[in-house]
């Protein structure tokens, strides 16, 4: 048998230049990258929450529940206003936290939000005021651009 012959090495096809070398190139200066400005720290008074309509209405988030201190049997009253849903305790509110930690979001308020099985919200809830705020997606469109907007100094994707 004979030896299987080895491929030549090969030397790099670009050598990097040395510094310091007669013919080296001479470093181009680099202008610094901007840092973005920071909004200010948060004030860690909210806290947020996402959560999925089922098929029945229901929407739940453990955690948040657990901040706000309501617990299975709590009354709740509901409120709309500006396409947002607000809930708060209320001992004669006619809604209730559900022996599972669920809430159910009646059917009219549902079809008001645009709302239905699988429908993503976003849940705000502010313990210190005992409040827990249901953002829709038709809210958070509005919102969102606005946002959006402002930090671009008020140019608009949208046409």
């Amino acid at each position: 048998m004979s030896a299987v012959p080895r491929p030549a090495r090969l030397e790099a096809l670009i050598p990097s230049p040395v510094l310091g070398e007669p013919d080296a190139p001479s470093p181009v200066p680099r202008k610094a990258l901007p840092l973005a400005r920071l909004q200010a720290r948060r004030s860690g008074r909210l806290v947020y929450g996402l959560a999925t309509l089922d098929m029945k209405g229901r929407v739940a988030d453990r955690v948040l529940m657990r901040e706000l201190g309501w617990e299975p049997g709590t009354r709740l009253d509901m409120r709309e206003r500006g396409a947002l849903l607000f809930i708060t305790e209320d001992e004669a509110g006619v809604f209730s936290v559900r022996r599972d930690g669920r809430l159910v979001l009646p059917a009219g308020v549902r079809r008001w939000a645009g709302l239905s099985a699988g429908s993503r919200v976003l849940l705000v809830a502010d313990p210190k005021i005992g409040r827990l705020v249901i953002h829709p997606p038709v809210a958070l469109d509005g919102m969102v651009a606005a946002a959006q907007a402002a930090a671009l100094g008020g140019v608009s994707d949208r046409g």
